[in-house]
C-alpha cells in the first residue's frame, strides 16, 4: 500500500510539486539534498490531491469530447468512435468536494451508487454538468448515412480508433 502512495506522490502533479519544492528548500538551507524531509506528505493529503486530479482529468476529457463533436465535418466518425468506446462515460461521474469533505454534514456515497445503479450505470441527466449535457445533446443528434459523409469523414470512418 505504501508503494501505491509513493506512486501517487509521483504521478499527481500537486503531490510531485510538493516533494520537489521540499527538495529545493532542503537543498538551499544546508547545501545538500535531503529526500527524507521532502518526502513527508500525509496520506490524507495525497488522497485529496488525487481526487482533485481525477476531477480535473474528467473535465479535460469532457472538454475534448465537446471539442471533437463541435465541427460538423468530423462529428459522425467521432460519434461512431465514442459509441464504440462507451461514449467515455466514465468521465461523467462527479462528486461535490465541498459536500463530501464537510464533516458536519452526513454524506453517503451509497446514495450516489444507488442513483447510478437505478439509471443503468449512468449519471442521472439532472445531475450532469453543463458540458456533459451539451455533449449528450450533440450525441443524440442523428448520425447521417455513410453515403453523406465527406471524403475526410469517410477516411476517418475507415480507421480503427478503439482505445487500447
Amino acid at each position: 500500500m505504501n508503494r501505491e502512495f509513493e506512486a501517487l506522490k509521483f504521478l499527481v502533479p500537486a503531490c510531485r510539486f510538493n516533494i520537489l519544492n521540499g527538495l529545493s528548500e532542503s537543498d538551499s538551507s544546508n547545501g545538500s539534498l535531503s529526500f527524507e524531509n521532502s518526502n513527508i506528505m500525509h496520506k490524507l493529503t495525497i488522497l485529496q490531491s488525487t481526487v482533485e486530479y481525477i476531477k480535473y482529468l474528467h473535465l479535460v476529457i469532457k472538454l475534448l469530447k465537446l471539442q471533437m463533436l463541435l465541427p460538423k465535418s468530423t462529428r459522425n466518425p467521432i460519434k461512431k468512435w465514442l459509441k464504440d468506446n462507451d461514449d467515455l462515460k466514465f468521465a461523467d461521474f462527479d462528486v461535490n468536494l465541498q459536500d463530501y469533505r464537510n464533516i458536519d454534514k452526513d454524506y453517503k456515497f451509497e446514495d450516489s451508487f444507488i442513483k447510478i445503479w437505478k439509471n443503468n450505470g449512468c449519471t442521472p441527466n439532472d445531475e450532469l454538468d453543463e458540458i456533459s449535457k451539451e455533449i449528450n445533446s450533440l450525441l443524440s443528434q442523428d448520425i447521417e448515412n455513410d453515403s453523406n459523409l465527406s471524403p475526410f469523414e469517410e477516411d476517418l470512418s475507415q480507421h480503427d480508433f478503439k482505445s487500447r
